[in-house]
């Protein structure tokens, strides 16, 4: 990254964070971060100590070096272990998000120590096990359902995926099987079997609490009365709805795209609803909701960002603008972005590729995003997100319904904002993914 690009990225993530601290938001985060990591505290002294099982992720580090020195104490551990992956990653984060890991960071520090007195007396371990995980993937999902982070693993995770590609779930799982290995060491056997089964019924909680017990799906419906339908959301589905300013390809004529979140007890609701209101309507994408799920949001002028889908929705019939668009320029394509991609590929009208990591690409609220490919003429055509080491797959003409992956993407890895170079040899004219 360039001086000036860097200056001028660090600029706009300090107004960013400057702008948060007038927004409530950002005190809802920090009071649901000091609830959820006081759970966390009581579960780890009262239960996980006494137990002698180890936790996941950094925690569970900072457990085993605490149950081999005994000292010092071990929200100091904590912290101290920390401090080396903020100095790794504090350049591959925005500084809200780094601001806020760092108040996560010391307010579990400060939970281990003003909870080192608290036991809960559980004289069966697979019971123990159980509680401890219940309390903490609890406290854990709480926080982070509302963007709040204690640092620890992800920041590593995030690092290491960003750097070397490496996808964030195999770090967890290489971490805590360190952590079991170092339990088995440490202690026995047993404590590694009921810390097994800790760490599985904690994450698995800590999902349930982030995404709810019933499955959630994002729905973009295209009707030629959006008010109509988004006042109806509102009203009898009590659903927020989201506007995204798109065009019609042959027309050209601007239209509101309605963005809600429902459950699927809901989805034959919103059907009834759209009968009533505007039959033609189409339902033109269902995809799973995922709390931290993302969304890459790009113009017909290969201009785009990623948005995370908790902050898309809005409370107001007008919805809420996401995208900020000027005369000629159309929001044309909106992907979801799979946990396991990890980089961009993206395709112009003059038959141009180019392929750059997702992590150049900015997380933003609003706003017509940055450059993702150059183009002299035209603009761009289609894009998509992959994992970098699985290839670029596309569909093969006819009605084979057989597709071609390409495993060597070297060639056209380049940095976000190229023009690229022509495509693989046998891809679609149409030059569609």
């Amino acid at each position: 990254m360039s001086q000036n690009r860097f200056i001028a990225e660090l600029r706009w993530q300090l107004r960013e964070l400057f702008q948060a601290f007038t927004e409530f938001r950002l005190y809802r985060t920090l009071a649901a971060m000091a609830v959820g990591i006081a759970l966390i505290g009581v579960a780890i002294n009262g239960i996980v100590i006494p137990q002698n099982m180890i936790a996941p992720g950094v925690s569970g580090i900072s457990l085993l070096i605490f149950y081999v020195a005994h000292k010092p104490a071990l929200g100091l551990i904590y912290l101290a272990l920390n401090v080396p992956l903020f100095v790794i990653g504090w350049r591959e984060f925005a500084l809200k998000y780094l601001f806020i890991s760092i108040c996560g960071v010391v307010m579990l520090s400060a939970s281990l120590e003003l909870t080192r007195e608290v036991r809960i007396p559980v004289p069966d371990p697979l019971m123990a096990a159980l509680i401890a995980a219940v309390i903490l993937g609890f406290g854990s999902g709480f926080y982070l359902r509302l963007g709040g982070s204690a640092g620890g693993l992800d920041i590593l995770a995030t690092v290491i995926r960003k750097k070397f590609a490496l996808p964030m779930g195999r770090v967890f799982v290489a971490v805590n099987a360190v952590n079991l290995a170092g339990a088995w060491l440490v202690n026995d056997l047993n404590s590694v079997l009921y810390s097994a089964l800790f760490m599985w019924v904690q994450a698995w909680t800590l999902d349930r609490v982030q995404t709810g017990f019933s499955q959630r799906r994002s729905v973009l419906i295209i009707s030629d009365h959006p008010e109509q339908v988004a006042d109806g959301v509102m009203k009898r589905l009590d659903r927020g709805v989201t506007f995204f300013h798109g065009a019609g390809a042959h027309s050209a004529d601007p239209k509101k795209i309605v963005y809600t979140v429902i459950n699927m007890v809901e989805l034959g609701r919103l059907k009834e609803l759209l009968f009533d209101i505007d039959p033609e309507a189409h339902i033109v994408a269902v995809v799973p909701w995922k709390a931290k799920g993302q969304l890459l949001l790009a113009s017909n002028t290969g201009r785009g960002f990623t948005a995370e889908m908790d902050e898309l929705l809005a409370e107001t019939r007008k919805g809420r603008g996401v995208v900020s668009t000027k005369p000629g320029v159309k929001l044309t394509h909106v992907r979801e972005i799979a946990a396991e991609h990890d980089h961009v590929a993206v395709i112009g009208e003059n038959r141009k590729l180019v392929i750059f990591a997702l992590s150049e690409v900015p997380i933003l609220a609003k706003g017509q995003g940055v450059t993702l490919q150059r183009y002299k003429d035209g603009g761009m055509a289609d894009l998509v997100t992959l994992k970098f080491e699985d290839g670029l797959t596309w569909a093969m003409g006819g009605d084979s319904g057989r597709t071609r992956v390409e495993k060597d993407l070297m060639p056209w890895k380049v940095a976000r904002g190229a023009a690229g170079r022509l495509p693989p040899n046998g891809f679609p004219r149409d030059n569609k993914f």
